[in-house]
């Protein structure tokens, strides 16, 4: 990951290293040119032209460290920023060649603060940390070599014996500060994730009156945020003050030693000026260790959390490729078992169907007896067992992902729209023209809704279509399916949120659709597998009934009981509509 970004992007770092440090060179002249122009001052007589050169001095390499100091910053700090969009980029090309059981195992909160936090926390430490490092070590050697060489030695040695007790400081209580840093991480991707799911969530939670106790969760969380923070920010607290008491003390033995040789006149009273100064840039770094500490084991951990997502075994290469197959949709299941990974509990167990081209299967049970796993097996989103599910013959774990689902139009249990307009959410494959686009929605039964809403098929959804009602988000992902006139149709329960009528409407719409391509059907409500050739009803994992609508019903099992409640449910809601 970090390896290939620095192949293509790295060489920035040298350049800008390279003027960093001339950068660093010519900001420890500026001392020395004060302490020249103050002992031309403090001479007798006073040599003008002497003060001015050096004034003209210092007044040049104070515009030189300006002009190299922006080179380095646009060649380290801008690489960061490269650096912030390839992890993301490279990120997110990650997430979408992960299997969605990595998406079930990771809360959303945690991958949002990857994306955002963590590779922020690696752009500050291949940017300001990197660039801070540099800085320090140039500006503390050219120091030392300017109050050794240019001021006094001993004035030197002894002013800098309490800077070793300062960086201790530093490093202690720093490793302090990176591990209480790490709890407040977690607790900030914890209430991210709450946060996130009480956003999404508001409609459940106003409709059974919960706000309160999500409020109490937010606080409660918050508040153990707040203490972590505040811990954190104790232990940082305590490291400026260490720091400064031990630079105070430098500073005493300087101008206590340094006044004396003053007097003596083994130094100047500029030599003096311009030691102190280099004591105070020195400082500068060691102040400045504490946060290259902490942003650095932030930015170490929030790599190692990166590398481990990268870390994750991805969809086989292969499932990309877009095979050239001439598919028509046949769909064979023989003798299916599915195991959850992880688990022991078998939610599919010897499921055996075959799906012809041109004809219709409904999949009918209660919630739980495995119709969205035996969807999610046909997509490919989960790895069927081999020689166990086949698509006109060939065995599916052969056909490439791509490929399979270029030939499948599917509607999803929880319809998902993206924030855009209507028109652009059924057009979700490009190629789309304007007559699929209106034909896709007749059958959809979508063209009434759009005529009600003022700019039509331009209406912007909102965020999760939430400007639309449940049963128009249901039209409108009923159109995106089949907009790219798909081979197999594949719904899965897409019309238990829409009421009897527009049920009706729908499917009659549907209808002629459906005679010419393969489809299946799953769903709760009987009455939208009335057109099916064949009816599985799975109960807990296995296939407990089948046969055409009427055969069921003749058989007086589990179907018919079920089909005989929700016929009564459908009278009384009739009824209703009626009043």
């Amino acid at each position: 990951m970090m390896t290939d970004f620095l192949k293509k992007h790295g060489w920035r770092y040298i350049p800008g290293m390279v003027f960093l440090i001339i950068n660093a060179m010519i900001a420890s002249w500026i001392p020395q040119f004060l302490g020249q122009a103050i002992d031309g001052l403090w001479a007798q007589p006073v040599d003008p032209p002497y003060v001015y050169g050096r004034v003209l001095c210092l007044v040049g390499a104070v515009i030189a460290v300006f002009v190299t100091r922006y080179i380095w910053r646009q060649l380290i700090i801008g690489n960061s920023r490269h650096m912030e969009m390839y992890l993301r980029q490279r990120l997110f090309a990650k997430f979408q060649h992960l299997p969605a059981s990595f998406f079930d195992e990771h809360p959303t909160g945690d991958l949002m603060a990857m994306a955002i936090n963590d590779i922020n926390a690696v752009r500050m430490t291949m940017g300001m940390v990197v660039a801070q490092i540099l800085t320090g070590a140039s500006t503390a050697v050219f120091s030392l070599y300017h109050m050794i060489q240019n001021v006094h030695t001993s004035l030197a040695l002894y002013a800098l014996i309490p800077i070793p007790f300062a960086v201790f400081f530093v490093v202690f209580l720093g490793i302090r500060v990176r591990q209480q840093f790490a709890k407040v991480q977690k607790m900030y991707a914890r209430i991210s994730g709450t946060i996130q799911e009480n956003i999404m969530g508001q409609r459940v939670l106003k409709a059974f009156h919960r706000e309160e106790n999500a409020q109490r969760t937010v606080e409660e969380k918050s508040a153990e945020m707040r203490d972590a923070n505040i811990r954190l920010n104790d232990m940082s607290a305590m490291i400026n003050p260490l720091i400064q008491v031990c630079f105070g003390v430098s500073f005493l033995i300087s101008l206590t030693y340094g006044s004396n040789l003053v007097l003596n006149a083994t130094i100047t009273v500029g030599e003096l000026v311009s030691f102190n100064e280099y004591l105070t840039r020195i400082m500068r770094p060691v102040i400045s260790l504490g946060r290259i500490i902490n942003a650095t084991a932030r930015g170490m951990a929030s790599y190692r959390r990166l590398k481990d997502i990268h870390m994750q075994p991805e969809i086989h290469p292969m499932e990309y490729e877009n095979r050239d197959m001439e598919l028509t949709g046949a769909v064979s299941v023989r003798n299916l078992s599915y195991t959850y990974p992880g688990t022991t509990r078998q939610v599919l167990k010897d499921i055996s169907f075959e799906l012809p081209v041109g004809k219709v299967i409904g999949v009918v049970g209660e919630t739980g007896c495995g119709k969205t796993t035996l969807i999610d097996l046909l997509l490919k989103l989960r790895t069927a067992p081999d020689d166990t599910v086949f698509l006109d013959g060939h065995p599916l774990q052969n056909i490439p992902a791509k490929t399979v689902r270029s030939i499948i139009g599917y509607v999803p249990q929880e319809e998902f729209l993206f924030n855009t307009t209507v028109r652009e959410n059924i057009r979700f494959y490009e190629t789309a023209e304007e007559p699929a686009l209106q034909e896709a929605s007749r059958a959809a039964d979508l063209a009434k809704d759009m005529a009600q809403l003022a700019e039509g098929m331009d209406t912007e959804v909102g965020e999760r279509g939430r400007h639309l009602s449940g049963g128009q988000k249901k039209r409108v992902t009923i159109a995106r399916a089949l907009v790219r006139d798909p081979k197999l149709l594949i719904f899965d329960d897409v019309l238990s949120s829409v009421d009897v009528r527009t049920e009706r409407e729908i499917l009659e719409n549907l209808r002629q659709i459906m005679a010419e391509k393969t489809c299946l059907i799953v769903s709760q409500r009987i009455s939208a597998l009335r057109y099916a050739d064949e009816i599985l009803y799975m109960e807990n994992g296995t296939i407990a009934e089948r046969g055409t609508h009427e055969a069921l019903l003749a058989m007086g099992g589990r179907y018919a009981a079920l089909h005989e409640k929700q016929a009564k449910a459908a009278e009384e809601a009739e009824a209703a509509l009626q009043q």
